[in-house]
């Protein structure tokens, strides 16, 4: 199974903080990392979506 574009580069990013970053817990260190290049969002929520009507 192979990486989306998305997710190698995510990967990319996570292990690059890891590298210089400092040596605590993993997934934190991984979130922060994707926040830090941006590459996270607030998840969408059904109150949060404008609903078409037909």
């Amino acid at each position: 199974m192979s990486l989306s574009s998305v997710a190698a580069q995510a990967k990319k990013t996570i292990e690059a903080a890891w590298l210089a970053g400092p040596p605590y817990d993993l997934a934190t260190q991984a979130a922060e990392a994707l926040e830090s290049a941006g590459m996270l969002r607030p998840p969408e929520t059904p109150a949060g979506r404008e609903v078409e009507v037909q």
